[in-house]
């Protein structure tokens, strides 16, 4: 929490669709609903694990949230600030505060310029006025923080692994020491043995430097190890939420059971209850009605899951469930803010 107690980061009702254009003049046809009424709020120097499978919206809310995509409706609040309807001028000041590691460390770092070029653009915007000099000893100090030699500094991104441009990104994300930085599956297309170098090295990050991560994955075991709280998502909607150990060790929501059973058990002679789904994830085109899990639930009630709608409720202190079959508690019956 900040000072006045209110979370760093507070999404409120977070939606975005996305048109699809048909004929010669690109009627819109249906929208693909990728984010729809998502609330999170992330805590100074804390971390909130968002995961699902892929095309659920986890990497379209992180990139609305930080408005590299303008969400159509709901609000975002950074430390008190309306990142939604804030004016062009507002918004590249909050740039220095609100940064985001990009999943492929492949594509995301420009093949034309150097590593000193790449993780120095950010000071070359902001901190022009300070010399070059300053912007090259700031580079070779983060790429020092990161795991790297300043010998780097003028190399291409070619010339490194995939563990080493994600370190680059890294370094890029930390140039000008934002307080909340967005983890887009930052693991995901690294080695087993990178993946545990490069989550290692965020969690001494936040310790040393204090920010706050929205971590997104869709690997359980990998979010539980650095998040202080999960939100598991699933067609757009928030489906459960609440402390990392608590969704791990008790899941409340059928799906959030479901991801879990999934988890490899390294020990060949247990054999793994798994919960298999039915069906396919539906098209976010046009979702079923009622519960968006419900046609591959094995516990639904057809009468109640297949036509009402859930909302997100507290059934525990801390713990937020959207699902019918989970009662809510005789005093927390109200959904969350």
């Amino acid at each position: 929490m900040t000072d006045n107690g209110s979370p760093l980061v507070d999404v409120r009702g977070l939606r975005k669709y996305f048109p699809i254009k048909k004929g010669v003049l690109k009627w819109t046809v249906a929208h693909i609903q990728a984010v729809d009424d998502v609330d999170l709020a992330i805590p100074e120097r804390g971390c909130v694990g968002l995961v699902g499978e892929s095309g659920c919206g986890k990497t379209t809310t992180g990139r609305a949230i930080l408005r590299l995509i303008e969400p159509d409706a709901g609000d975002v609040f950074f430390d008190g600030i309306d990142v939604v309807n804030a004016d062009r001028d507002e918004l590249r000041r909050l740039r220095r505060d609100m940064q985001i590691i990009f999943q492929d460390p492949f594509s995301s770092l420009n093949p034309r310029f150097t590593v000193g070029g790449i993780v120095g653009e950010g000071l070359r915007v902001f901190e022009r006025d300070r010399g070059r000099q300053y912007i090259r000893d700031r580079v070779a100090e983060l790429l020092r923080t990161v795991g790297l030699s300043p010998d780097a500094t003028d190399r291409y991104p070619h010339e490194f692994s995939g563990g080493q441009r994600q370190r680059i990104g890294i370094a890029r994300a930390l140039a000008l020491n934002p307080r909340f930085i967005v983890c887009d599956e930052p693991v995901s297309a690294l080695d087993v043995s990178i993946q545990a170098q490069v989550i290692n090295l965020l969690e001494d990050l936040q310790e040393e430097f204090g920010i706050a991560y929205l971590f997104i994955a869709h690997d359980l075991s990998v979010v539980r190890h650095i998040s202080d709280e999960i939100a598991v998502m699933y067609l757009g909607w928030i489906v459960e939420r609440g402390p990392a150990d608590a969704v791990c060790d008790d899941p409340l929501h059928p799906y959030t059971k479901a991801l879990l059973s999934a988890i490899p058990i390294p020990d060949p002679h247990v054999k793994p209850d798994r919960i298999v789904l039915e069906g396919d994830v539906p098209t976010p085109v046009n979702p079923p009605p009622g519960c968006r899990f419900c046609p591959r639930c094995r516990d639904r009630d057809e009468a109640v899951c297949a036509v009402e709608v859930p909302t997100l409720q507290q059934v525990q202190p801390g713990r937020f469930v959207r699902c019918h079959r989970v009662e809510a508690g005789p005093a927390t019956e109200e959904t969350t803010p």
